[in-house]
């Protein structure tokens, strides 16, 4: 047995929160769920499993994502930005020059950032490279370069 029957209910009440547990004897039943059918423990396990890659894939794009962009706000609180948000937003105003060159500037980068990101999280999630450090994955992005102007 895996667990205990307590400890097993425990976990899968974390897990499967609207169901009800089935237990025959010292036998696991599977999961009654509110319609009544019941799920065996493999098929349970294998949906599980299905579920959390599917969770996985969300959690390493997120970090990657989170990651991307805190280095972007970074570079343009750099130049005097809040955010690259607001950044991008002087691209196109040609009221005061430099903040439009450092808009355009900007913009384009981050453009080149997540084109060259996303090409990096999808041969990770394909299995056609390692997943890089934080570190490793900035140094692999496109530098910021402020445009001539």
């Amino acid at each position: 047995m895996i667990f205990e029957p307590i400890s097993r209910l425990k976990t899968l009440e974390k897990l499967v929160p609207n169901s009800q547990y089935v237990w025959r004897g010292e036998e696991w039943g599977g999961l009654e769920f509110v319609d009544d059918t019941v799920l065996d423990y493999e098929t349970f396990l294998t949906e599980y499993l299905v579920q959390v890659s599917a969770l996985d894939v969300k959690v390493k794009k997120n970090y990657f994502e989170v990651a991307i962009q805190t280095w972007m706000d970074d570079k343009a609180l750099e130049l005097g930005y809040e955010s690259i948000h607001t950044a991008v937003t002087y691209a196109d105003e040609a009221a005061v020059a430099v903040f439009q060159i450092e808009g355009l500037s900007l913009r384009a980068w981050r453009s080149k950032v997540w084109a060259a990101s996303y090409k990096i999280l999808d041969d990770v999630l394909k299995g056609v490279r390692e997943e890089p450090s934080t570190s490793e994955l900035l140094k692999e992005l496109p530098a910021f370069v402020l445009l001539d102007g």
